[in-house]
């Protein structure tokens, strides 16, 4: 498991206090079973727990979380329960994308429950997602910023991708925004590749966390 957490702040101007927000990623909360005794899936919780208390007591304006918030292996909907109890402790507005690991698994360690990506959605509903569409836009209130979180997740890959309906969804989103405000997009796989030589072909291990856009 890793928590990394990011802090950023965006001053509005120079008469005004800067806006901070954080992004966490990758908690993939798992809660002990017989079938997941790793001493992490015992810990986890505690650390994010331990992390929201600390972001509660920094007050900002949003939080997202992007990506991999749990695990689908085994026990999926038990998995998923956790993640979002410990979630609805931070007192401030937050939002999560999905990630590769928050849906069902069907190749290894293979969800044993009805758990699917589909449930993932339709629990954070009202925290960018909704039943139906895992991508969203939303406006934070009293600020010129405008929060895009996208769905790049494949349920049962480990790869990421922007299907043809997403990416129409995100041109017109984008030019949809009026000139002043400041778009901020949040997704769980990378969305730009800076080193090419990640597709080298000794680098096939890599390959399946990026984008399957690219070519």
């Amino acid at each position: 498991m890793l928590i990394l957490v990011l802090i950023s702040s965006i001053a509005q101007a120079k008469s005004v206090k800067p806006i901070i927000f954080y992004n966490i990623s990758d908690a993939h909360v798992i809660v002990p079973t017989e079938k997941n005794t790793w001493r992490l899936s015992k810990d986890g919780l505690q650390i994010l727990e331990d992390t929201i208390e600390k972001v509660n007591r920094t007050n900002p304006e949003f939080i997202f979380l992007s990506g991999d918030v749990m695990e689908g292996k085994y026990y999926g909907m038990k998995n998923l329960e956790a993640a979002f109890t410990t979630l609805s402790k931070i007192k401030r507005p937050w939002f999560v994308v999905a990630g590769n690991h928050d849906g069902k698994y069907t190749h290894k360690e293979n969800t044993v429950d009805e758990f699917t990506k589909q449930k993932f959605f339709e629990k954070f509903t009202g925290h960018g997602p909704t039943a139906t569409q895992g991508y969203w836009k939303k406006e934070i209130p009293n600020t010129d910023l405008v929060l895009i979180g996208l769905n790049t997740s494949i349920e049962s890959a480990s790869a990421g991708k922007i299907d043809s309906e997403q990416l129409e969804w995100l041109k017109t989103t984008l030019a949809e925004i009026p000139a002043g405000k400041k778009a901020i997009l949040t997704a769980h796989h990378p969305l730009v590749v800076f080193n090419p030589v990640i597709f080298d072909e000794d680098k096939k291990d890599l390959q399946i966390f990026v984008l399957q856009n690219y070519e």
